[in-house]
């Protein structure tokens, strides 16, 4: 078998993963874990998904899923999916942070926008962290001591130069300039990048 079929092959036992059209039918799963849980069910396993039934785009939107185990995944009692949606098209490629230090979940998705919450139910309305430049998407969030860092990739042509851009900033709850570090790179013949994680 070769790695790409390896790749592209369905998991023997797939998890299942509760949606809100009912297909169960998900992608680009994020989880961020926990220690201690966060809300009234003190879930310790968070998920970041979108939907993407039968490969149409139009419903992914950012979506949240939460386990006690990584195993068995419910939406939170309190919680309506999706967390947000736009009037036309769709926004895909979730990110999860937690700031163990606030005791705060956010949820970053396509066009560098963000959303939080303090107990996994109630999210604030989202809002664009950052300017994007062209072809910019799939933004990754940590923390660590020295702030809040966020690489993100620009999807162009597949076998093209393309760059990861890097940007670091002291809050997930203001808008960040405009500052940005670009690293180059031509991925191999017939493949475009999309989907990093950190």
């Amino acid at each position: 078998m070769s790695v790409n079929e390896l790749v592209a092959a369905n998991a023997n036992a797939p998890l299942a993963t509760p949606t809100y059209d009912g297909t169960g039918q998900t992608v680009y799963p994020d989880v961020a874990r926990i220690p201690g849980g966060l809300g009234p069910q003190g879930f310790e396993y968070w998920m970041g998904i979108t939907l993407y039934p039968d490969g149409v785009d139009t419903t992914e939107s950012p979506s949240i899923l939460a386990s006690h185990d990584g195993t068995t995944w419910v939406v939170p009692a309190g919680l309506t999916n999706p967390i947000a949606a736009p009037a036309t098209g769709f926004w895909p490629d979730p990110d999860l942070t937690f700031d163990p230090a606030k005791r705060r979940l956010y949820l970053f998705w396509l066009g560098m926008r963000v959303a939080w919450t303090d107990n996994g139910k109630d999210w604030t309305a989202p809002f664009v962290l950052v300017s994007t430049l062209s072809g910019e998407v799939s933004p990754a969030v940590i923390k660590d001591s020295g702030g809040y860092k966020m690489w993100s990739v620009q999807k162009v042509d597949a076998g093209a130069t393309n760059k990861i851009f890097h940007r670091t900033h002291d809050s997930l709850e203001t808008t960040w300039p405009a500052d940005v570090t670009e690293c180059t790179f031509t991925p191999p013949s017939g493949k475009e990048p999309w989907h990093m994680d950190v």
